[in-house]
């Protein structure tokens, strides 16, 4: 509506009342700023609501962007701890399997000395036959003896 006010109000118009009368002139004058400053602030309006709208939406992005500063730092904490938890089970790992090495060289040495007892059990075996058959001849051979001295 200020539209129409301002289109018909037009400066040439205003500056025909300047000849006729400086109060009707200053009035127009008057009128005519007030016609201008209003379709001024109707024009702004929109833009300044406009610019309030966006502000709203930077600060909601800087929230976010700081909320996502935070994740990702937090992340990077977790991440850094559970680096040092995966290089601490790595340690551990090759000491068990620095321990497995030698478990397995003391089996393997044991099977080998349990190999070596095996085959001394065979001979010690026999060296008992051996022995349990001069037992048993012993007394036998006694009283050969006896017999052949008298």
């Amino acid at each position: 509506m200020i539209e129409t006010y301002k289109d018909k109000f037009e400066r040439t118009y205003v500056d025909g009342f300047k000849t006729k009368s400086k109060a009707i002139f200053s009035m127009a004058e008057w009128s005519m700023c007030a016609i201008n400053m209003t379709y001024a602030k109707m024009m702004v309006l929109p833009l300044r609501q406009q610019n309030e709208k966006l502000i709203q939406e930077l600060d909601a992005k800087k929230k976010s962007k700081l909320k996502n500063e935070a994740e990702l730092e937090l992340l990077k904490q977790n991440k850094t701890k559970c680096d040092e938890e995966i290089k601490s089970s790595n340690d551990e790992i090759q000491l068990y399997e620095k321990q497995i090495k030698q478990s397995k060289a003391k089996v393997d040495k044991c099977q080998s000395i349990y190999q070596g007892l095996a085959d001394e059990k065979t001979r010690w075996n026999q060296s008992v036959q051996n022995h349990k058959d001069t037992i048993n001849k012993i007394v036998g051979d006694c009283i050969l003896g006896a017999a052949f001295l008298t």
